[in-house]
Formats: C-alpha cells, sequence, structure tokens
C-alpha cells in the first residue's frame, strides 16, 4: 500500500513537473523567437546573395567567407535547434506553427552536416575527388575531362579502358564514405531520427512512403521501352554485350551533329522569345544578366537579393544545348522568384528543394519539346524527328540510371555495414539490364553521395512536378508554347503561394492530381 501511494506521488510529481515545463513555453516566447530568427535569417541570407553574386560577377567579395561562416553557426547553434524542437510541440497558431516547421528543415542538414567530425570527414573526402588526376596517354586528366573523353572516344575497348581508369577513383574514397554514411546515421539517432536518410526526407520536405511508391512505379512502366530501346541500340551497335561506355558514345555522336543550332550568339534570343509567348517579358522584369563575366570554374548561378524585386542571374554562354539548358533552367527559377507573393520572409521561397527544381526545369524542358526545335531553335523537320526518337532511349537510359543511384543510397543508409558492392552490382544489373563489374567500386563515383548526400531525388521529383505540369496544360490548355495561359496558370497556382503551403497540396490542387509516373514517361514520348 505504501509502495502504492509513493509510486502516485512520484507520478503526480512529475506530471506536475511536465506541466509546469509545458507552461513555461508561452505562445508570446514561441512568437519572438521565430521573429527574431525572421529578422535574422533575413539579413543573412540577403548578404550571402548578394557577396555570392559579387564573388561570381567580379571577383570582388571580401565578406562572403564570413557571412558563410555566420550563416552556418546560425544554423548549426545547438541551442537554438533545442528551442525549436520544443516550440515545435507548443505551438497552437498554424501559421507560426509552419514557420516552425520550415526553420527546422533547414536546421536539421546543418546541425548534423556541419558538426566538426562528420564536415571534416566530408572535406577530406571531396578534397581526394577534387585533386585526383587520371594518367591516360600520357596526359593528367581531371575527372571531368576523363568523362568528356569516355563520350567522344570512337574505339570502344579503348572507351572500357578508360571507363575502367575513371572508376579507380571509387577504391580511393569508398572506405570513407561507408564510415561518413555511418557518422551520420549515428548523428541522426541522436537527434531521434531512425536514419540520416529519413532525417534528410523530412528536411527536404518528402513523404517517404509516398517517394518510395513512386520510385517503384517509374521502375515497373518504363521496364519493357528500356528492354526494347536496349536491345535496339545494341543491334544497331553490332554488340553482343553493351557497355555504359557504349552508350555514353552514342549520345554524344548525336549531340554533335546537332550542337550548332545551339550557337551561344543565339541563346538570349531564343530565351526573351520563347518567354514572349507565355506572356513574359524578361526585360520588363525585376531580373538582372551578368553574361560572360564568371570568374574561373564557375557555371551560372541565381541570386535572391532580395524577393520578388531583386533577382539577379550570373551565367556564361557557349555553344551547345548544354548551354540553352542551363540559361532557361536558371531563368525559369528567377522567374518563379520573381513572381513569390509572400511579404513574410519565411514564406518567401519554395516550399521545397524538389519544387524549387521543378519550376526551373519546367522551362529548361521547353527546349526539348518538338516545337520548340523548329520555331525557337531553328532545326529542320527531319533532324527533331530523328532527335524524339533517340530521346525516348535516352531518357530512359538516365532514368534506370538515377533510379541505380537513388536505390542504392538508401541501401548505404539502411545497410553501412553490408557489402556495398554486391549491393550496388544487384541493383545496377537488374535496373540497367547488362553486366557491371563492381571490383572498382563504381558506386563511389557518385560525388553526391558526399556533397549533397540525399538529395538526387529531388531532381527526380523535379522532373515528375514538370511533366505532370506539362500534362495538364496540353489537355487544359492545349498547348505550352505560344499560350499566355501557360504564365496565368503558374503564377496563379505555384508561384505566388512561395511556401506558405506544402508542395503537394499545390500540385494536387493545380493540376488536380497527386504526383503520378506515368507524366514523366508520357513527356519523354514513351
Amino acid at each position: 500500500m505504501k509502495i502504492h501511494i509513493l509510486c502516485s506521488i512520484i507520478l503526480l510529481v512529475l506530471l506536475g513537473t511536465l506541466s509546469c515545463r509545458t507552461q513555461q513555453v508561452t505562445q508570446s516566447e514561441i512568437t519572438a523567437f521565430v521573429d527574431d530568427y525572421e529578422s535574422r535569417a533575413e539579413f543573412l541570407k540577403r548578404q550571402l546573395a548578394l557577396q555570392g553574386w559579387k564573388n561570381m560577377s567580379s571577383s570582388l567579395a571580401d565578406s562572403l567567407d564570413f557571412y558563410q561562416k555566420a550563416q552556418t553557426a546560425f544554423l548549426g547553434d545547438p541551442e537554438r535547434f533545442s528551442k525549436l524542437q520544443r516550440y515545435a510541440v507548443a505551438v497552437d497558431d498554424g501559421r507560426y506553427q509552419r514557420k516552425l516547421e520550415l526553420i527546422q528543415r533547414k536546421h536539421l542538414r546543418t546541425v548534423i552536416d556541419y558538426s566538426r567530425p562528420i564536415k571534416k570527414m566530408t572535406d577530406s573526402l571531396a578534397a581526394v575527388v577534387d585533386g585526383q588526376r587520371f594518367d591516360y596517354n600520357g596526359r593528367q586528366l581531371t575527372r571531368l575531362e576523363l568523362t568528356e573523353t569516355l563520350g567522344s572516344e570512337p574505339n570502344r575497348f579503348r572507351r572500357e579502358e578508360i571507363y575502367n581508369v575513371l572508376t579507380g577513383m571509387g577504391q580511393d574514397v569508398a572506405d570513407g564514405l561507408g564510415t561518413l554514411a555511418r557518422m551520420r546515421n549515428q548523428a541522426a539517432v541522436r537527434l531521434g531520427y531512425n536514419s540520416y536518410y529519413d532525417l534528410m526526407l523530412k528536411a527536404d520536405g518528402i513523404d517517404r512512403e509516398a517517394y518510395w511508391g513512386l520510385l517503384d512505379d517509374l521502375e515497373e512502366l518504363s521496364a519493357g521501352a528500356y528492354r526494347k530501346g536496349l536491345d535496339s541500340l545494341r543491334g544497331s551497335l553490332n554488340l553482343t554485350e553493351m557497355h555504359i561506355g557504349d552508350i555514353d558514345y552514342a549520345e554524344q555522336q548525336l549531340k554533335l551533329q546537332y550542337e550548332p543550332y545551339y550557337g551561344a550568339d543565339r541563346q538570349l534570343r531564343a530565351l526573351k522569345n520563347t518567354f514572349k509567348g507565355i506572356g513574359v517579358s524578361l526585360d520588363a522584369t525585376p531580373i538582372y544578366y551578368t553574361v560572360n563575366m564568371l570568374s574561373e570554374g564557375s557555371t551560372a548561378s541565381v541570386f535572391d537579393i532580395h524577393t520578388p524585386n531583386d533577382i539577379r542571374v550570373v551565367i556564361e554562354l557557349k555553344n551547345g544545348r548544354n548551354s540553352m539548358d542551363r540559361l532557361f533552367r536558371k531563368t525559369g527559377r528567377a522567374i518563379y522568384l520573381a513572381n513569390i507573393d509572400q511579404r513574410e520572409f519565411l514564406f518567401s521561397g519554395p516550399p521545397a528543394p524538389c519544387f524549387d527544381e521543378a519550376m526551373a526545369h519546367i522551362f529548361s524542358g521547353l527546349i526539348d519539346l518538338d516545337g520548340w526545335k523548329q520555331k525557337y531553335g531553328g532545326l529542320p523537320a527531319p533532324a527533331v524527328s530523328e532527335l524524339a526518337t533517340a530521346r525516348e532511349f535516352f531518357r530512359l537510359y538516365y532514368l534506370r540510371l538515377m533510379l541505380v543511384q537513388l536505390r542504392f543510397e538508401r541501401e548505404l543508409y539502411r545497410k553501412p555495414f553490408s557489402d556495398l558492392d554486391r549491393i550496388y552490382g544487384q541493383i545496377f544489373q537488374e535496373l540497367m539490364m547488362f553486366p557491371c563489374s563492381v571490383e572498382q567500386k563504381p558506386w563511389a563515383l557518385q560525388t553526391e553521395y558526399i556533397s549533397d548526400p540525399v538529395g538526387l531525388q529531388n531532381r527526380l521529383i523535379a522532373s515528375c512536378i514538370a511533366a505532370q505540369t506539362y500534362n495538364y496544360l496540353v489537355v487544359k490548355y492545349g498547348s505550352i508554347l505560344d499560350n499566355q495561359h501557360t504564365r496565368e496558370f503558374l503564377v496563379q497556382n505555384f508561384y505566388r503561394f512561395g511556401c506558405l503551403e506544402d508542395w503537394t497540396t499545390l500540385l494536387e490542387r493545380g493540376t488536380g492530381e497527386k504526383l503520378r509516373a506515368e507524366y514523366y514517361l508520357e513527356y519523354g514520348g514513351i
């Protein structure tokens, strides 16, 4: 009896203590925290964007390093993260609940990735990859240069040799990458997640089960057409056994025939005319371009100085389709930012990385449409037809290859102590349908596993969002190109909300459906 009374007293004391702790977190305290966070985060973001723009356009950013370190310290502050966790379960205001959710997402990645041991390991592996040079034909080549050589070498035996040299890099980073995955998992468990993989999907606003279902659907729906295309390519090349270098070479030779149509001097004109056709005058937008003034080693970037009034694009135009794609992609993202109609800072950005990427992809995808190639790209009709036929297989090939990478990354964090070579080989051969030699650890070539962990899925989901949007616009309005309904739809259904609402809500309300894999394949002509 005494024991029962004692237990009851202890329970009452504990409940009283918890009640007091709950009462200590007031709504005014949460409001003050979020408002203070918002003003600090806005200042840092603006300074980083401004310094980043100066660095890429003129190399005069003397404070870029300072603000990068300041933002890392801000987002990685453990005390601030602890408050976030407490406030998230105590808030009862829907608007502030959404803001706390968005703040938490921003902090999740930084709290782990910029912790001292993990940052040190990541930097060490990245330095190995960046510093590697490959001895090929008496020349020291970077990884990028060797990859380009793989696509241009006509002798398939030499291509296989190049590929073997290239994948040799995996020997140097594979063990470290496995260790890094285990370290990330341990850090995620300390924050209450099953794994780093689960934490990162949460940080990127992705429902795990829905995402895995998307992967399953894409794999199943693409298998038959991919197998048929692979057999056709094998026959046209008169090969009994396919190698990954054979496909790279076949694609590169096709591209070379049509690169002249994507001359650097034609790209800005094609961009402006395309956007004019959907009701966007780029000269009337708050988007400012710096062209051909990049510092060495840079590519292109969008700098959101002040949404939606000051967006800057720095880009170097080069001959070729890749440059045209990059120009349309960066402008698509800039147009998105310039049309967000949210004055509160935390709501003035994209709701998730995949949606941000999708808004860029909607416009870069236009240059793959047959109608665009003829009207704005200047390609003759026979060339458009030939490219359309070839595009089907290569889109399938890269889709299946990305599925390999995504499925392997899931296993990397689910089973980091397993035989990763064997796991990768099984996934590759099942999805790509030709042999894979795992002796040189080709999975370790995927540098995103180091530099952008659990981030590849955003590109795939973005492509699916863009394809579903295309389908809706064509069905409802008959066309995407030269149709002002395209801009109106995007602004009214996607752009103006910023991240006030979840991306899945915007997509379903805008297109009338949840995300579906079928539209990705239809867009590819499959």
